[in-house]
């Protein structure tokens, strides 16, 4: 069953994809509306007057009154101007389908804007939406569109004639794509290979994680002892967390409490619902063996991201205080800000 959510903020590095006002209508005009090169895919012939452009926009404002109207104008955070679209439709809630379609001024081609674009609607569509496959298309004569769907990972499908009665201009050739949710994003157990992985990927950020850490990981997941989530995202190991069954440390030890431990989503591959979907299935799991759940978080900005994450999932501190090195400061005491300076919260499930 999908999750209607209707059109949501989403911000990316250099993007806010959000929805439209009637104001927007001035960077419409003057970005892509009157680009014959833009509007002849998209069957609509350039806007002569900026009162065309605030007519067709004011249309789709009103549309956001529908749970599931996905359409987003995309804003260009370093100008504030708005610099192109992206949309979800087609949507099928019993097949858990969708189609995705997106524009992006002339003005902005070749700076991966729509492709940054793409990709966070395809996060938000999988993750939130609940969407399982989503598929799209562009006329052959438009081989730029391609480009964008393909580094968005969006699988070739083929070639075939498609007719729009209802616009004779648009008929014609079209390639088409395709992606699942499992293409883009599957949480599995953690296999001996990930643990080289894994460490190259915490290299390239300039951090250090002991190879042996990982390594008891492996053998206690098999074991039994110790779960581990691993997310693969279109092919590359793109994050982790592991679950024990019974907390080992902080307040919760002993009280048959799943603790959620070592959450990691690696920098290049934030942003896109994997962090989410990580802990959607650790959750899951834990569910299985308690009504509660419980982690640690530290305390210093670097876990600043990660604080947000849990407090908007419902965790609450446990109201222990904080803790050092497995041990609860007593009040006024003083300690070092690093990452053995934990809160512990839980979460009801």
């Amino acid at each position: 069953m999908l999750n209607h959510l209707g059109t949501q903020e989403i911000i990316t590095d250099r993007l806010t994809l959000r929805k439209y006002v009637i104001t927007d209508a001035d960077d419409m005009f003057l970005n892509w509306a009157t680009d014959k090169e833009i509007t002849r895919f998209w069957g609509w012939e350039p806007h002569k007057d900026i009162e065309e452009t605030k007519s067709l926009l004011q249309g789709w404002i009103d549309e956001y009154s529908k749970e599931d109207c996905y359409h987003w104008v995309i804003i260009l955070k370093e100008t504030s101007q708005a610099i192109g679209y992206i949309y979800i439709n087609e949507i099928d809630s019993e097949e858990e389908t969708a189609s995705i379609h997106s524009l992006v001024s002339r003005k902005y081609w070749n700076k991966g804007l729509a492709t940054e674009a793409c990709k966070a609607v395809l996060a938000f569509a999988f993750t939130e939406i609940g969407i399982n496959k989503i598929r799209t298309r562009h006329h052959v004569k438009n081989p730029a569109s391609g480009k964008v769907l393909q580094k968005s990972g969006m699988r070739f499908s083929g070639i075939a004639y498609k007719h729009f009665p209802e616009c004779e201009s648009l008929s014609g050739d079209y390639c088409f794509y395709e992606i699942s949710k499992n293409e883009w994003l599957s949480i599995r157990p953690m296999l001996a290979q990930d643990i080289d992985i894994i460490i190259n990927n915490f290299t390239e950020q300039g951090w250090s994680k002991p190879r042996d850490v990982l390594e008891n990981y492996l053998t206690t997941q098999n074991d039994g002892k110790l779960f581990v989530f691993v997310a693969e995202y279109k092919g590359e190991v793109a994050g982790y967390a592991t679950l024990y069954p019974c907390a080992e440390n902080g307040p919760f030890a002993g009280k048959s409490v799943p603790e959620i431990s070592d959450f990691n989503v690696f920098i290049k591959f934030q942003r896109n619902g994997i962090g989410k979907a990580i802990l959607d299935a650790a959750e899951k799991k834990a569910s299985e063996l308690s009504d509660t759940i419980s982690l640690g978080v530290g305390l210093h900005y670097g876990y600043g991201q990660a604080q947000r994450i849990y407090a908007k999932r419902g965790y609450i501190p446990d109201g222990s205080g904080v803790w050092y090195k497995n041990t609860r400061l007593e009040q006024y005491a003083t300690c070092k800000n690093d990452d053995d300076l934990v809160l512990y919260m839980s979460k009801k499930l």
